[in-house]
């Protein structure tokens, strides 16, 4: 059987100046818990962010080459994928 925190503390004796000891470190514990927990989140969504990015730009690259294929010029490719022609060259390129 496990205790909650209130119970643990109701049920065990601790002279006052362990109690207050006891409340800072649990204090403490919580804190730092937070803080990670919160670091953890939102390096989940910085990462989920990043992919979507990487993503994106990977989906403008395959539609890049897909157009050239179709025989489309370098300027209409850039109007359509919404990038300048520098990027649809450097794409073409490394093709």
């Amino acid at each position: 059987m496990y205790l909650t925190e209130k119970e643990t503390t109701d049920n065990a004796i601790f002279a006052p100046e362990q109690a207050k000891s006891y409340e800072e470190s649990l204090k403490h514990y919580r804190d730092l818990k937070n803080s990670l927990d919160t670091a953890h989140e939102e390096g989940f969504v910085e990462g989920i962010e990043e992919g979507r990015k990487e993503g994106i730009e990977e989906g403008r690259k395959n539609t890049i080459l897909l157009l050239h294929k179709l025989g489309y010029k370098k300027e209409d490719i850039a109007i359509h994928t919404k990038t300048d022609i520098d990027f649809v060259d450097d794409v073409l390129s490394n093709e």
